[in-house]
């Protein structure tokens, strides 16, 4: 339910509640609104790699699903994301006990933790994970993305992928295609049968262990396929496999996705595996989006705020076209030159 912001305002005062921030287009969240929630894990990289959306904090390339509650989290969580993820802090979380201020320093504990506590740990900064391989803790937040916002984009933002020697559809001497999210979900069935026909195939393991020892699947696709990268080869026309990335040191692995995609795919469970590379998709394409508009992942500021003056941005909105027509217009003529 949409309320108007003499609503929002009149409950806020009485309440104590207040409306979230889009993390990608930086419109409010009102109560009750359809969110995609994204993990971030503090980043290691520091002021070394501000050219990336990951200079601050490595999101999990896996969303979960949610409705904001209007007090800073979210309620009827849900999606494979959130399972994985559930899992995996419970498994990496810093356990606390309940500090000396008993209203903030709320204990963490791995037993019963599920989606009220994760956004209760949050609120609070006492969500930390260990990290293994570098030793020490990171804190972990996390960042609400509007779910008709990212619908939207999904479905309109056109992204043209040069091919070179005039084998495109458009672009500069047809050397590029253009395609939206949809054409890259439309691939992920050929994505899954290339997957499955190389763990099929005959290796070396097979001459040594003789016809009557079975090879586990997961130790096949290690023997064949290698990484999820080596599915198709280096410039196929599949586009899911685009954005399959072995760029892994700039994102975090709370979740070992590429494992769980093997482990679903091995198991025969193809629906699951279908769901699991298209949330893990959707989250690649939306940060490809992040690196196009120069945002990075941060959790949504303005904490406390009801503010939702669309006029702000509307003449933002109409301040970037203009300049983006004049800018376009600039290099039309020069080009023509």
């Amino acid at each position: 339910m949409v309320r108007s912001g003499f609503e929002q305002n009149a409950r806020s005062k009485i309440m104590g509640c207040w409306n979230k921030t889009c993390g990608l287009s930086k419109l409010h969240i009102y109560a009750g609104d359809e969110v995609l929630v994204f993990t971030l894990q503090e980043s290691t990289d520091g002021r070394g790699n501000r050219c990336y959306s990951t200079a601050l904090f490595s999101p999990i390339l896996l969303p979960f699903y949610s409705k904001y509650d209007d007090y800073g989290g979210g309620e009827e969580s849900h999606g494979i994301g959130f399972d994985l993820l559930m899992t995996a802090l419970q498994d990496k979380l810093v356990e606390m006990p309940v500090g000396e201020n008993q209203y903030h320093d709320i204990a963490v504990k791995r037993e019963g933790f599920g989606e009220k506590e994760y956004f209760e740990s949050i609120h609070e900064g006492r969500l930390k994970v260990s990290r293994r391989v570098f030793g020490g803790e990171s804190a972990i937040e996390f960042v609400m993305f509007r779910k008709d916002i990212v619908d939207d984009i999904l479905a309109n933002y056109v992204i043209e992928h040069y091919v070179g020697d005039g084998k495109g559809t458009c672009g500069w001497e047809n050397n590029y295609i253009s395609y939206t999210f949809a054409d890259v979900v439309a691939d992920i069935p050929a994505f899954i049968d290339e997957m499955e026909r190389k763990m099929a195939q005959p290796t070396t393991l097979d001459d040594r262990l003789g016809a009557d020892k079975e090879i586990p699947p997961s130790l096949r696709f290690a023997l064949t396929i290698h990484s999820l990268e080596n599915v198709f080869e280096w410039r196929h026309p599949n586009k899911a496999s685009w954005y399959i990335s072995n760029d892994s040191h700039r994102y975090s692995r709370i979740i070992d996705i590429a494992d769980a995609i093997v482990e679903v795919v091995c198991a025969g469970d193809r629906a699951k595996a279908t769901e699991l590379l298209h949330d893990h998709l959707l989250a690649q394409f939306l940060d490809r989006v992040m690196h196009d508009v120069r945002a990075i992942w941060t959790p949504g500021c303005h904490e406390g705020s009801q503010s939702t003056e669309p006029d702000g941005y509307r003449a933002l909105t109409a301040a970037i076209n203009r300049a983006l027509d004049e800018e376009k217009k600039r290099f039309s003529e020069d080009d023509e030159e």
